[in-house]
């Protein structure tokens, strides 16, 4: 009884983050949130920028959570449940400009630093301008990223490795430039690992995009409702997120499951191919597994959730 006053004691708080970018941040989030007094778990999902956080509301408030994630260098706001993911579109076309204007700017120093060796010194301080354009202005968000991480945790980051990489490339050059008269630079190196990067995280953006759509599309086969049985055999529908783990639930020939559960009573065919690919019926029957989206066939199911 006591296990059972617990768990319904715990309560699921949903986190929107804003700054992701990689594992080490995922992991710096987690973290986090587990240091807060109350926090029994916290999962964080990088393709949907979102938090789970189970915890003890007696113990922690909402608040707190948020205030964690933020200490952590990342922002946060709660979202009500089953709020559907948003489209991830305004990441990947700023990152896609930030992208073309990086390009634009780095072909020319690439190609002529790699066809022109015996160039004049003003072509090594274009190169320089052009540079510092794409390394310190639309590659700036490596920067910020690196000095949030250290400023609220002294780690490293994915972002950290990228300032410091090119960063020392261009100063290096940049030194070069000044104090020698035939200098060896490497401005296009500069240039280079900021704008690969940057195709990287709008490849990333566009997968992450792709996933949240799929993630969606999953969620759209769901039904809204399940016909939940009580303890007397009454059935009564009720919202799919008024289930709890351990209710029982009916569902008719045509009807979708609502949730994963394993089948008390009954036998009939699951059509699962929308979420396993599976053309074929799967025979179910007591004891075996359902999955929530999966369309019932001709029998009727009791299964528990």
């Amino acid at each position: 009884m006591p296990e059972r006053e617990q768990a319904a004691a715990e309560q699921t708080l949903t986190l929107d983050i804003q700054g992701m970018h990689c594992a080490a941040c995922v992991g710096r989030i987690e973290r986090s949130l587990k240091k807060v007094a109350g926090v029994e778990d916290a999962a964080v999902n990088l393709a949907t920028s979102r938090a789970h956080v189970t915890f003890d509301p007696a113990q922690a408030a909402p608040a707190a959570l948020v205030a964690a994630v933020e200490k952590a260098g990342y922002g946060a706001a709660p979202v009500p449940p089953k709020t559907p993911l948003p489209q991830a579109t305004q990441e990947r076309d700023g990152t896609l400009i930030n992208l073309i204007g990086a390009a634009v700017l780095t072909l020319p120093v690439l190609v002529l630093s790699m066809t022109w060796m015996a160039r004049p010194l003003w072509v090594n301080w274009l190169f320089a301008a052009l540079t510092a354009a794409v390394v310190f202005g639309l590659g700036r968000q490596f920067f910020t990223g690196a000095w949030s991480a250290l400023r609220h945790g002294g780690g490293a980051t994915m972002d950290t490795l990228i300032a410091l990489g090119a960063s020392a490339a261009y100063f290096y050059s940049l030194a070069a430039l000044i104090t020698s008269p035939h200098p060896q630079v490497y401005f296009e190196t500069a240039a280079t690992i900021v704008t690969l990067i940057l195709m990287g995280r709008w490849l990333e953006a566009r997968a992450r995009r792709r996933a949240a759509d799929a993630l969606r599309s999953l969620a759209a086969l769901t039904p809204r409702t399940a016909r939940r049985v009580t303890a007397a055999g009454m059935e009564r529908d009720v919202p799919v997120e008024a289930l709890r783990p351990g209710d029982t639930v009916r569902v008719r020939p045509g009807e979708k499951i609502a949730v994963d559960g394993t089948v008390m009573e009954g036998a009939s065919a699951m059509d699962e191919s929308l979420l396993t690919g599976e053309s074929l019926p799967v025979e179910k029957a007591a004891g075996d597994r359902v999955i929530a989206g999966a369309v019932n066939g001709n029998g009727s199911l009791l299964y528990r959730a």
